[in-house]
């Protein structure tokens, strides 16, 4: 594999370095294993990483789905149209409790409120402030948000408590940044109803 990483469009290395520091990037350029970004402050990353793009359309979602394109298109709203057939394929598909675990700027949300059920019951987790302030500016919606890791669903209980339990989690370039892999995917079987399902889109 060569790992050598391309300045371009940088063409002085120097200016390029200078670019990865400006946000957030500490490095050793001879040892890429030693990259850090914002001193793996995850919160930090993503409030700067908003603060500094301006061309986010409130009114058009594709404009703050913050994933890669898929496509032929290069569309960022493939993802949930994936989410909601699979949601169709594998459960009653109305009436559902559904999470999305690591939410970004709301863009899930609202696409499912927009196109998905209007019988679903929307929430999703961030842990990062600034990313909720935004989902708050959004136009008039009806899911909620909330300012907590995606492993903090205790308040979801399951189909043993009085709780009301998640029928679909869904996680969208999200589940990478747990340090605990196998804690999360045990605190997420635990938030689902009997036949409730996880659904990872993952593939960095």
């Amino acid at each position: 594999i060569n790992t050598f990483i391309h300045p371009m469009p940088w063409i002085d290395k120097i200016a390029f370095q200078r670019r990865l520091m400006s946000c957030g990037v500490e490095f050793n350029w001879n040892n890429l294993d030693s990259w850090i970004w914002f001193n793996g402050d995850l919160d930090k990353y993503y409030n700067e990483l908003i603060s500094s793009d301006s061309k986010r359309n409130l009114n058009v979602i594709s404009s703050y789905a913050v994933h890669r394109w898929l496509g032929k298109k290069g569309s960022t709203l493939i993802h949930y149209e994936l989410i909601l057939s699979a949601i169709n394929q594998f459960t009653s598909g109305e009436g559902l409790h559904v999470l999305d675990a690591g939410c970004g700027l709301g863009a899930g949300l609202m696409w499912f409120e927009t196109n998905g059920p209007k019988s679903f019951e929307l929430v999703g987790h961030t842990i990062s402030s600034t990313q909720l302030k935004f989902i708050n500016s959004l136009p008039s919606h009806i899911f909620q948000a909330v300012l907590k890791s995606y492993d903090e669903l205790e308040v979801y209980g399951n189909d043993s408590s009085d709780k009301r339990a998640l029928d679909v989690i869904y996680s969208i370039e999200a589940f990478i940044h747990s340090p605990d892999e196998d804690n999360t995917l045990k605190q997420w079987s635990n938030a689902l109803a009997d036949q409730g399902i996880v659904i990872i889109v993952d593939d960095f």
